[in-house]
């Protein structure tokens, strides 16, 4: 195998290990992104029961008068 062989091999090998250092910071990326769109819907998702929860006990003290 010639220098200019080995080099292109070396090159096509930096290429290969960027590209899956780029696919895998995707996904990374991606990851963060559905973390932070689940815990926006569980905050949602908390104000709501939070929300019944006030309504039933305004409606038991209500009640109890």
């Amino acid at each position: 195998m010639t220098a200019k062989d080995r080099q292109l091999d070396l090159n096509r090998e930096v290429e290969d290990q960027t590209n899956r250092i780029r696919m895998m910071n995707r996904v990374a990326a991606e990851t963060g992104d559905t973390t932070n769109n689940v815990m926006r819907e569980l905050g949602d998702q908390k104000e709501k029961i939070k929300g019944q929860i006030d309504m039933v006990r305004m409606c038991v003290v209500r009640a109890t008068r």
